[in-house]
């Protein structure tokens, strides 16, 4: 058979290429469509919620919200996580197992956390209900049966319905708030349950239709469960410690200038997610795309494609940083315009999380995650005493933007060493000097 020319071969490349960053580009825009309608339904509900509740019981809402927050790693174990970084390195057989044990792993974890709420609430007075408790911890587990569900339609490249079940649990969230709070009265407590029962019903909506299509194994394989356990129990202080950076931030600034600079703080990064929402858009089909080349081998595309979504993200915080000052004033109010640069830092930080999220891939593809917990942990202990330090409204969003910096370089560096890949040699070709 006579060989193509190499002319020929580089169209079939190039038509190769065209079509991949087609299907990259719809990918990213369902999630990004997916994303914003997903925020924008409970955001419909805020000025609704703060009217009818008062910001007493508003600011009780915040304080059940972070305990749930920090409920979510330590009932979750990191198995979604898991999942996602075995998807593409297992037989279907082994991802049967890999299913069936996250499930059961979560389950236990949610049990356990149960009888602790129950356990303590015997000898001490809790801050809120037992019963409320134990109804986050179901949430919770709800919450990382659906992760779970989502991640294996992202890493199968099926984002529609990716973006159905999350648009669904939204609305069914907006719903139920509605039908708990105005017309049950249940005040607080509704808009929580509004939150959290969706998570709850929608769980035998996902493990019974994977049960009987004979996608997952409910079992606990003493092996298996060691090497989930290594690589996501790590994982829990990883984000607990990112989670207590936002707390530190909140505490700082609820004391200085009697709560003004928190209201302007909170507005700032309120202006600053159109870009944590690309971020993220970005990267649940970037994940998926470069975790598939990984497995290949192919580290100078992951690379190469790296840089592309980190140029495509700074870029967008730029212009969008750039609009904002045309139009913050008249959002926000005039009372709150003077915050504006603090959501220009609050934007470059939002990029610097997207660019971490970049390149945290390389650490998960490694299931080495010990370094990353270490690492996360001394840099929230750093800035943790400098935002303690330094209390202003100013000094606090700098520090938000070096610590987001700082994540994203010290994890590029961490996950460099783990998975050696060409980031200073992409642009050489195979098997030059």
């Amino acid at each position: 058979m006579p060989s193509m020319p190499a002319q020929g071969l580089d169209q079939v490349s190039t038509a190769g290429n065209m079509k991949e960053l087609r299907r990259f580009s719809r990918n990213t825009l369902i999630y990004l469509s997916s994303n914003i309608l997903r925020a924008a339904l409970p955001f419909l509900l805020l000025p609704f919620l703060v009217r009818e509740l008062g910001p007493e019981q508003y600011g009780r809402i915040g304080l059940i919200t972070s305990a749930f927050a920090l409920l979510l790693p330590v009932i979750g174990l990191g198995t979604h996580a898991y999942v996602r970084t075995m998807f593409n390195r297992s037989t279907e057989e082994e991802l049967r197992r890999i299913l069936g044990a996250a499930t059961v792993m979560v389950a236990v974890a949610c049990v356990v956390v149960c009888l602790l709420i129950f356990g303590l609430g015997s000898f001490v007075a809790l801050p809120l209900p037992a019963a409320l408790l134990v109804v986050g911890a179901l949430a919770a587990f709800g919450q990382k049966v659906v992760s779970i569900r989502l991640v294996l339609w992202q890493m199968s490249g099926r984002p529609e319905p990716y973006g159905l079940l999350s648009v669904a649990l939204s609305l069914a969230n907006l719903l139920f708030s509605i039908g708990l709070v105005f017309l049950a009265q249940m005040q607080a407590e509704g808009r929580i349950l509004g939150m959290w029962l969706p998570a709850v019903l929608a769980v035998p909506l996902i493990l019974v239709p994977l049960y009987r299509g004979g996608h997952l194994e409910l079992s606990l394989p003493r092996d298996l469960v060691r090497r989930m356990l290594r690589f996501g129990l790590p994982l829990i202080p990883h984000n607990l410690a990112l989670l207590f950076i936002v707390f530190v931030e909140r505490a700082v600034l609820a004391d200085d200038r009697g709560g003004i600079s928190l209201g302007l703080f909170f507005a700032a990064f309120q202006m600053a997610l159109p870009v944590a929402i690309l971020s993220r858009s970005i990267n649940l089909q970037f994940r998926a795309y470069s975790e598939r080349l990984m497995v290949d081998g192919e580290h100078r595309r992951v690379v190469t494609s790296s840089y592309g979504v980190m140029a495509v993200l700074a870029a967008a915080a730029l212009a969008y940083a750039w609009l904002l000052g045309f139009v913050y004033g008249a959002i926000v109010g005039e009372e709150m315009a003077e915050g504006y640069p603090i959501a220009v830092m609050l934007v470059f930080a939002a990029m610097f999380r997207g660019f971490y999220l970049v390149v945290v891939k390389g650490v998960h593809f490694t299931r080495r995650t010990r370094p990353l917990m270490g690492l996360t942990l001394c840099l929230s202990a750093l800035f943790t005493l400098l935002l303690l330090q330094f209390r202003d409204l100013y000094a606090v969003a700098w520090l938000n933007l070096g610590f987001n910096f700082a994540l994203f370089l010290c994890v590029w560096i961490l996950a460099a060493r783990l998975l050696p890949q060409p980031w200073l040699t992409f642009l050489r070709r195979e098997g030059s000097d």
